[in-house]
């Protein structure tokens, strides 16, 4: 066998050792957050909805580091390492909305509709339903985002205001127009026209 197979085989042995004590502790904390749920509804809520997303985001993050150490540089890496990244950033933010539908229910709780006044409790609960789908709509966006700015070419340079000055000895006219059609919002906030040009 050789060296880099080798490493390959070290490193998925010590990624599923590691990963196995993760579990454990998992297994542990949520335990112990059910326990304490009964004194404080929001811990018994977490250890309810996070459970999941928290292990495969542990297990992305290890992947993740297994790949970096085991693998040789070269094009398998750079796509499996561009995949667990992209992994990586889907699983946090399945864990923030976790986070959040554990909140809500804890908030939900506070508010009864079991009674026979229960307006302002309906309408409590449909604020802090509309709040939570919204935050968890941000977090999607941003991790999209996100996602959209680890593929190379997706910052891209905003287009020149105006084209560069051409030798003429008539200055050519520039359509205003244009330039609002094209140009950045950076652009489009400057009044002044540079020399040499005119606009219609």
């Amino acid at each position: 066998m050789s060296g880099s197979w080798l490493r390959i085989v070290v490193a998925l042995g010590v990624a599923a050792v590691v990963f196995g004590l993760f579990l454990a502790v998992e297994y542990v904390l949520r335990r112990v957050l059910r326990r304490l749920g009964q004194r404080a509804t929001v811990l018994g809520e977490l250890a309810e909805h996070i459970h999941a997303p928290l292990r495969w985001f542990g297990a992305m993050v290890v992947l993740r580091i297994t790949v970096l150490v085991a693998l040789p540089t070269g094009s398998w890496r750079n796509v499996t390492s561009h995949v667990l990244t992209l992994a990586l950033i889907g699983t946090g933010a399945w864990l923030l909305a976790g986070v959040l539908t554990a909140v809500e229910q804890t908030m939900l709780g506070r508010w009864r509709v079991d009674v026979a006044d229960n307006r302002h409790a309906r309408r409590m609960q449909t604020q802090i339903r509309l709040v939570r789908r919204v935050i968890v709509a941000a977090i999607a966006v941003i991790a999209l985002g996100a996602m959209l700015m680890t593929f190379p070419g997706c910052a891209r340079r905003a287009p020149a205001c105006w084209p560069p000055p051409v030798s003429s000895a008539r200055s050519p006219r520039w359509p205003r127009s244009h330039c609002w059609a094209t140009c950045s919002p950076v652009c489009r906030s400057r009044s002044a026209t540079p020399s040499g040009w005119t606009t219609s």
